[in-house]
């Protein structure tokens, strides 16, 4: 495995575990819709997807940690106190132990940028489904205490065509099962959804 692919697997990881974190955060606190957006704790649903992003890092195996110390793809991490390799003469201690470490360090930060890179996506994911769940809302002359919005890893109408999609990926039944309309959103993995009746 090149280090290029062990950057790719960083990423998948982090991917997933932000899929679980955010499932599990919203199994645990139902989204509540009120004043026009989705009351949701973002630096908790954070510090969920940090702590299984980071749990599911496999320490480097001495050649891994080599491919990545070595290479140019992990480059952006380093930001210049990762150099624990540098030190193994001058302190005396075992090469290979400072390299693993060093390593292991790298796929820290690489995963914590990860992180914050699906976060800011999600943030904004959030804020499309929530301008489109607004008018929409506004339109109908609905409550907010009318409305409940989900979550699932699944669109629940993606069996049914869609009358519109906005430019930002957010989909909309006019009319399905010819009572409800209905508002879906992919954001990062999971799909935020409404319905209610015509």
């Amino acid at each position: 495995m090149n280090s290029r692919q062990i950057l790719n697997d960083l990423r998948s990881s982090a991917e997933c575990a932000a899929t679980n974190a955010a499932e599990c955060y919203f199994d645990d606190a139902p989204i509540i819709w009120a004043a026009g957006e989705l009351e949701i704790d973002f630096d908790e649903l954070e510090e969920k997807i940090r702590t299984q992003a980071y749990e599911a890092i496999t320490p480097c195996s001495t050649w891994q940690a080599f491919e990545i110390v070595d290479s140019s793809d992990f480059r952006e991490f380093d930001d210049g106190e990762i150099d624990y390799a540098g030190k193994a003469k001058s302190e005396g201690d075992d090469w290979r132990d400072l390299l693993r470490a060093e390593g292991d360090a790298l796929c820290n930060v690489a995963t914590s940028q990860f992180v914050s890179e699906i976060i800011c996506a999600f943030k904004e994911e959030v804020d499309n489904f929530s301008t489109e769940l607004d008018s929409l809302l506004t339109y109908a002359e609905l409550t907010e205490e009318s409305i409940k919005v989900g979550v699932s890893n699944s669109c629940p109408y993606g069996w049914a065509a869609h009358d519109y999609e906005t430019e930002e990926g957010v989909c909309v039944w006019k009319n399905l099962e010819g009572e409800l309309t209905a508002i879906s959103h992919n954001c990062e993995g999971l799909h935020l959804y409404a319905c209610w009746s015509n």
